[in-house]
């Protein structure tokens, strides 16, 4: 079943790893600060609740198949572009920016499911399921550190109790760390990612646009 911000535990679990972010945390890649990303989100969910209006772009993925598959499925690409109504604000204080985002992502359990969503900017008209379920690809994607890899981040081998570094091709390189505190590297996969089947604990990290 597909994560979705009309899901209570979905908005929970996005809401634990925004309050384990940090305004010093900083990007694999991009140019936004951790600040700069919380304004974002914050004027993003205002964009998708009908509050802040944006400008519409008449591009391909506005149509099916194209559409769907991007909305559900897709992983975000690195420097995706977005409005730029979403973009440059000066963040306000760290504590008021990250408090905008908890309420606007707590506030997705109580819209109406009948109300007149906006259109949005590239995808056009949306059902409020997909509205919801990007709501949380769109924040998911901004709290990890390398959105194509999505089964197997950072954050969850960090908290599974491994010492987590990039390669330098790119991939994660993980060493478990024993009882004693010492360091044993992982057998690493193709993608140089130690693969932990075990419980989601996120991480304080954040990914740019």
């Amino acid at each position: 079943m597909q994560r979705s911000l009309s899901n209570a535990l979905a908005r929970k679990e996005l809401l634990d790893r925004l309050e384990r972010l940090t305004p010093e945390a900083t990007p694999l890649w991009g140019t936004m600060t951790a600040p700069q990303m919380l304004a974002h989100l914050a004027d993003w969910m205002l964009m998708a609740k009908g509050e802040r209006k944006v400008t519409l772009r008449n591009l391909p993925v506005r149509y099916p198949p194209l559409k769907q598959l991007l909305i559900y499925w897709l992983p975000f690409p690195k420097g995706v572009p977005t409005s730029p109504e979403l973009i440059g604000r000066q963040p306000l204080e760290w504590a008021i920016e990250r408090a905008d985002v908890r309420k606007h992502v707590q506030s997705f359990g109580n819209l109406d499911p009948n109300m007149m969503w906006p259109e949005h900017p590239v995808f056009g008209k949306m059902t409020p399921q997909a509205w919801c379920v990007f709501a949380y690809r769109h924040m998911d994607h901004h709290l990890r550190p390398d959105p194509s890899r999505e089964s197997w981040s950072w954050e969850r081998l960090q908290a599974d109790g491994h010492d987590v570094s990039e390669s330098a091709n790119g991939g994660l390189r993980a060493v478990a760390r024993s009882a004693g505190g010492d360091a044993r590297p992982h057998r690493r996969s193709s993608t140089c990612c130690t693969r932990t089947r075990t419980r989601r604990a996120p991480r304080a990290c954040h990914q740019t646009r």
